[in-house]
């Protein structure tokens, strides 16, 4: 699965405009989850990861939206 640091989680949720509180609420988490989890203090399922990477359109390493695990 492809990893990112919370800086860039950060960055990529301000490139598309996104608060925090909206990427959580279109993922199905609360904002102080995806918060706990894009600074490395919490964790999210591998589903909860699927679906903000979709959200944020975060390709894998062959150009598919859809992350190995």
């Amino acid at each position: 699965m492809i990893m990112l640091i919370a800086t860039q989680y950060k960055r990529l949720i301000k490139d598309k405009g996104y608060s925090q509180a909206y990427s959580a609420k279109e993922i199905g988490i609360s904002p102080s989850t995806l918060g706990a989890f894009i600074n490395g203090k919490g964790s999210l399922s591998k589903a909860k990861q699927y679906r903000l990477h979709r959200l944020l359109e975060i390709e894998d390493e062959y150009g598919n939206l859809n992350i190995i695990f």
